[in-house]
Parts: structure tokens; sequence; C-alpha cells
């Protein structure tokens, strides 16, 4: 959902009463579905909620990340401005980590940024439950799963092939059967959006955007290190991850990838977005075209 034009000048006109010096190097970001971004001067951020669901997610982030930021080994957004209707932090500097970055990373940075990435999943993993509850994560994982499940089986499955419905269906068998916990995770942990790589020092930056934190399974977490790192990777990062470690993860990792594409088109189906849903069908139907077999992880 785009910020309409007053949006858009009300936030900047915010960030102006803080930073009145600075009127001319505002840049505006509005490329999220649930918050507009100002970048002031290369050195802040600013969040803006675009929605009731990022107001809320806005009080989560500010009641629950300066408790993180003491436990967790890498740098997050350290909130300095806070109020009900928008969030400031220094900027955390440094490139995306897109799997072309990781791929230019000789063994000694692939085993720096993999230490750094398995302590911080461990000390996020590692959380206590009761105290993010307290601050006002969610805690409905299991309900979502149901939820998107009956999605699937009312929207998408009508649409697939009749084979690939038996493929989709005995998928499903396997993903329900998991023992699926509830710890404390990012929940949008994408490498090329919200993982910040310092190519100086050739080591992760920071983590940023909070805003899907919530009460799930660490698998969730752990799909991109999986998808943009690879299996060497992946076995790299958790054999430095001080949570845990569930002997199920690397199949857990596996299902909650070939789920995306599903729960997706649920989804853009509830929200009428008809070409999107057209592209998630067939995207599913070459994926579901044999029986879904798990790889050796």
């Amino acid at each position: 959902m785009k910020a309409d034009s007053k949006a858009i000048a009300h936030a900047v006109q915010k960030v102006r009463r803080l930073f009145p010096d600075n009127a001319e190097k505002i840049v505006v970001y509005d490329e999220g579905e649930d918050f507009l971004a100002l970048d002031i001067r290369g050195e802040w951020i600013f969040l803006f909620p675009k929605n009731p669901r990022a107001v809320e997610a806005l009080g989560v982030e500010i009641r629950l990340l300066p408790a993180i930021a003491k436990r967790v080994p890498l740098p997050i957004p350290y909130i300095e401005y806070a109020r009900s209707d928008f969030i400031g932090y220094r900027k955390i500097h440094g490139v995306r980590l897109a799997s072309d970055v990781i791929r230019s990373w000789d063994s000694v940075t692939r085993f720096r940024c993999a230490k750094q990435l398995g302590e911080f999943l461990g000390r996020l993993h590692t959380f206590p439950p009761e105290e993010a509850r307290e601050a006002g994560v969610s805690d409905s994982s299991a309900a979502w799963r149901f939820q998107a499940y009956r999605n699937v089986c009312e929207y998408v499955l009508p649409s697939l092939k009749k084979r690939v419905v038996q493929n989709v269906v005995g998928f499903f068998d396997r993903y329900h059967a998991m023992p699926w916990e509830s710890l404390l995770i990012h929940g949008d942990l994408s490498f090329e959006d919200h993982v910040f790589f310092n190519p100086t020092k050739k080591e992760i930056a920071g983590i940023i955007d909070f805003g899907d934190i919530a009460l799930d399974d660490p698998a969730h977490d752990f799909q991109c290190v999986l998808e943009d790192g690879g299996v060497e990777f992946f076995h790299l990062v958790s054999s430095f991850y001080t949570g845990k470690l569930d002997p199920l993860l690397g199949e857990k990792t596996q299902l909650r990838i070939r789920a995306r594409p599903l729960f997706d088109a649920g989804w853009v189906y509830e929200t009428h977005q008809e070409e999107r849903f057209k592209i998630r069908v067939e995207e599913i139907d070459r994926l579901f075209e044999k029986p879904y077999t798990p790889f050796q992880v």
C-alpha cells in the first residue's frame, strides 16, 4: 500500500521539526507495504506506519527492541525517537546481503559471517517467550498456519491440476506432522532486504526491520540462510547456533520454503490480486508436479 501525498508531506514535516537544518537532506522511500521510510542525511531512518497492523507492530518494536539489543551480538535499530506514529533510529550502514555478495566471500569471510548469524539467531531464539508476550508479540503461529492451510484448500486447490492437488495434500500431511516450536523469531529475515554487510570489515553490519517479529519456529528465520547461502552455509551457520539445535531444522526449513508460494497464493486471492494469483498457481503447478521429497540437509 503506497502512502498518499498528504501522508508523505505530514511525515516530512514532522522530521523537519526534529532536524530543521536538514530540510534538503531528506530522502523519501515508499517501498514497503506497512511503513513509509525517511532517510535523513544518510544518518537516520524514520518509519511511519501506513495501516493499523503497522501501528501495532511499531508499538511492539518500541517496547521490545531495547531488551533484544542487550542480548544479541549484532547491531539492530536503537530507537532514539519513539512516538505513537513513528520511530527514528541511527542508520545501520552497509550493503544489502544479496546472494551475489555471499558468493563473493572468501572462506574467512564466510566463516566470520556464519558465526555472527548463528550467534545472533541463537540469542534471539532463546529470548524469554513470556517477556515477548508481555511486550505484545503474537503467539498465534498455530492459528495462523491453520488459517493459511484453510485458505489454500478453499482458494488454491480448485485452481491446480488434479495430480498437483494430490501432491500438495501429501506435502501438507508432512507439514502438519512436524512439531513446530513457538520461540521468538525475527519473522522476515530476508538477506537482501534486512541484513547488511560491511564490505570493508568483511562482516555483518547489522539487522533491521523487526515489524514481523513473532513467536514461531526458528526454521522460519533459517529460510534465507538455506536459500541464499546454500546447504554448506546453512550447516556453517547452524554449527554456530547458540540455541537448542533442532534435529529436524533442515527439513522444517525446506517445508517452510516450499509452503511459502502456497500460503502466499491464498493471501493474494483474498486480497483480490488476480494476476499475482495466476502467477502463483503456475509456480505451484511446477513445484508440485512431482511428490515432495526433502533433500538431505
